[in-house]
C-alpha cells in the first residue's frame, strides 16, 4: 500500500519549520555546504520572524539601523535549537550573501523554503 503526502501535511511542515527556525546568523565565512551544522565565522545572531503561505515558509532576519554595522558579511543562515549565543544550535539553511551594512540602514535577509512532494 502506498502512502500519500497531503496538502495539509505540506502546510504543517512549512509552519513547523518556521517555528523551529528561531535564530538567524550572519557571518564572514564561506557559503554553507549541505553538510554544514553551523555558519562559518558567524558574527551576529538575531531572533527571526516567519510567515507561511500554503506550503512555503519565509524566515526573515531583520537588522535595524543600529545592528551589525560597519562590517561586510558574506554568509547567512537560520538556526534551530540554539540560544541567543553564537555557536549554539544547528544550521537548518544558509546561503552566501554580500551585505555591506552601515548605520542608518535597515536590512532584511529572507529565506524562502517551499516544501513539495518528492519525485
Amino acid at each position: 500500500m502506498a502512502s500519500i503526502i497531503t496538502d495539509e501535511l505540506l502546510k504543517a511542515v512549512a509552519k513547523e519549520f518556521g517555528r523551529a527556525a528561531k535564530h538567524g546568523d550572519i557571518g564572514t565565512g564561506s557559503e554553507p555546504l549541505e553538510t554544514s551544522t553551523e555558519l562559518e565565522l558567524a558574527q551576529y545572531r538575531k531572533i527571526t520572524t516567519y510567515f507561511t503561505d500554503v506550503n512555503t515558509c519565509i524566515v526573515q532576519i531583520f537588522l535595524d539601523e543600529t545592528e551589525a554595522n560597519d562590517q561586510v558579511y558574506t554568509n547567512a543562515g537560520i538556526v534551530y535549537g540554539g540560544t541567543d549565543a553564537l555557536g549554539t544550535g544547528k544550521l537548518l539553511a544558509g546561503s552566501d550573501v554580500v551585505i555591506d551594512k552601515s548605520p542608518y540602514e535597515n536590512t532584511t535577509i529572507s529565506f524562502e523554503l517551499t516544501f513539495t512532494r518528492g519525485v
